[in-house]
């Protein structure tokens, strides 16, 4: 690991110029080294000095909170002069279609299989760890869900290129910030709900149920209620329902018996409008006090960079090319787990077996090393 250490305190010394914080004296950091200590509540009074600090400490993750505080650096909250945080949503790719675990192993006897095992066939063991890998499914899996998310932002909540901000994290997912200034106050209870909202959570559609029948909103409206109308027509004219389907974008009350009788129509219009819904982690949306990466900063499970983006740049984003930030100096690594077919700064690598030992560019032995997957040599 010596050898990896080394390759991250070249770029801390050699690329400091790229390391940023926004309000950088009014954040609080956190890092975590490799050696597993924790450094929190840091406060800097410029960006030289934080690029400074990472330099001589070299973390192996490092971060800055979404809050913006008067001193940041107080451990209690009612003394650091909250002055708002960003809207913070985390989608990560872990559970996402396209991306799973792809080893599964037993901690007892060191059986490793690609196949799901809740006990080891070996040994009986029930000390099975799952691991996972970072490819480019992950990231088409990730990039689906922040476009969705934009998406409602911009719809929904009217807001432009300029009050959001996108990140990729530097592993398998991405952060997305609402940075306008009139959602820096909201509390934990708006902010849960945004995220609700986001998720469509809880959508009923009951609400559009009375005496008279269903009145459902025009496919026209805004938010949910109009993806649920669109949702509901394209279901409608798929089973050859034009007549009912018209009567919806008229305005027109449906007969409540029909629709009752036919409830699998509106389960499968619920099930396609929330195809429009993104996935994302809700307790980290509610959390005034979360800490998000510091950018162009190394990830300590990969070694790439986590880097900010534009609307513009997420299409064409390649992590396995842009987010490169160590050198192609060579690192002997020993192959502890299996390894997949792997493409990174444009080569391929792989697949490798246990027990191989490998020369490889930096980049690449990071990304075996740092996914528990081999061992940095000297």
């Amino acid at each position: 690991m010596q050898r990896l250490i080394r390759e991250f305190q070249l770029y801390y010394r050699d690329r400091a110029r790229m390391i940023f914080a926004p309000e950088v004296e009014k954040r609080e950091f956190m890092f975590m080294g490799f050696d597993d200590v924790v450094r929190r509540y840091i406060s800097f009074k410029s960006l030289d000095s934080l690029r400074t600090y990472m330099a001589d400490i070299v973390p192996r993750h490092a971060y800055y909170s979404v809050g913006l505080y008067k001193r940041p650096e107080m451990r209690k909250m009612e003394q650091r002069g909250f002055e708002g945080a960003e809207v913070l949503f985390d989608i990560d790719a872990t559970g996402l279609e396209g991306c799973s675990y792809d080893l599964y192993f037993c901690e007892e006897c060191s059986h490793e299989q690609q196949k799901e095992m809740q006990r080891c066939p070996s040994c009986g063991s029930e000390r099975i760890k799952k691991m996972d890998w970072l490819d480019e499914a992950c990231i088409r899996a990730a990039k689906a869900e922040v476009k969705k998310l934009l998406k409602i932002l911009r719809e929904d909540f009217g807001l432009g290129n300029d009050g959001i901000l996108v990140s990729y994290t530097g592993n398998r997912g991405f952060h997305v910030r609402i940075l306008a200034k009139e959602f820096l106050k909201l509390g934990k209870e708006e902010r849960a709900e945004i995220a609700g909202y986001i998720s469509a959570r809880g959508f009923d559609y009951e609400v559009f149920s009375s005496a008279g029948g269903y009145k459902f909103p025009k496919p026209d409206e805004g938010g949910w209620r109009g993806r649920f109308s669109r949702a509901l027509i394209s279901v409608l004219r798929e089973n050859k329902m034009d007549e009912i389907a018209r009567d919806i974008e008229e305005g027109k009350t449906i007969e409540r018996g029909f629709m009752r009788k036919r409830r699998w129509i509106l389960e499968k219009a619920v099930s396609r409008m929330k195809e429009e819904a993104a996935t994302v982690d809700e307790a980290v949306t509610f959390d005034i006090q979360r800490l998000t990466r510091v950018p162009n900063s190394l990830h300590g499970k990969t070694g790439l960079r986590a880097m900010t983006l534009t609307y513009d740049e997420l299409d064409e984003f390649d992590p396995f090319t842009d987010a490169v930030g160590l050198s192609d100096s060579p690192v002997k690594v020993r192959i502890t787990r299996k390894v997949p077919r792997f493409s990174i700064n444009g080569l391929v690598f792989g697949p490798y077996s246990r027990d191989e030992v490998l020369e490889l560019p930096a980049y690449a032995a990071a990304l075996i090393v740092l996914r528990e997957r081999g061992k940095a040599e000297i």
